[in-house]
């Protein structure tokens, strides 16, 4: 069995389509959220700068209250992965032609 997830562009509301394909027959096209809007309950923060504060700062900073700073981002990053998986696997992945 052979599966692939297959990049097809941005829609033109920015979304990122993609396409499953698994031994040779392919799902409808699913556009998939960016990451960049997912929610972070930080005051004004926006991923990419949590995202960046985590994988750049926070190995020198893993204690105390940062580490509940860092609890959230990872928490954040997990719902949109699960969500991606969803839109993927459950809205196209399964019907293949």
């Amino acid at each position: 069995m052979q599966l692939q997830i297959r990049y097809i562009g941005e829609s033109p509301d920015r979304d990122t389509q993609f396409q499953v394909v698994r031994d040779g027959k392919h799902s409808p096209t699913v556009a998939l959220p960016s990451p960049w809007d997912i929610p972070i309950d930080a005051q004004d923060a926006t991923f990419r700068e949590e995202l960046h504060w985590y994988l750049e700062e926070y190995l020198t900073l893993a204690h105390g209250p940062y580490h509940t700073r860092a609890e959230k981002v990872l928490a954040s990053l997990y719902q949109w992965g699960q969500e991606c998986f969803t839109l993927l696997f459950d809205s196209g992945g399964h019907a293949l032609k």
